[in-house]
């Protein structure tokens, strides 16, 4: 076995998956780094924040993703209705 057929999938331990993926079963994809993106928030009682726990390759990107979470009926809910300010928002890398 070497680390070519294992790749290409050509050795029998490591067919490829139906799926179409190039990666051989045994090895996994790699993944983004995970992002906690903290988003402050203001209501007309309070002011807080709101933390999201992203997947994404930058931090710009996190921000994004984590401003389309903050959109979403639930977190509107979670965070009883406040404003958030996305300009504020930060990221922090967590691995």
């Amino acid at each position: 076995m070497t680390l070519t057929s294992i790749l290409d999938g050509s050795h029998p331990r490591t067919r490829r998956r139906a799926s179409g993926s190039h990666w051989p079963q045994f090895l996994t994809p790699p993944r983004d780094p995970m992002w906690l993106v903290t988003i402050p928030t203001r209501s007309r009682r309070a002011a807080g924040a709101q933390t999201f726990a992203v997947r994404a390759t930058t931090a710009q990107a996190a921000i994004a993703s984590a401003s389309l979470a903050a959109g979403t009926s639930t977190a509107l809910l979670h965070r009883r209705g406040a404003l958030i300010d996305i300009t504020a928002a930060s990221a922090v890398l967590r691995d």
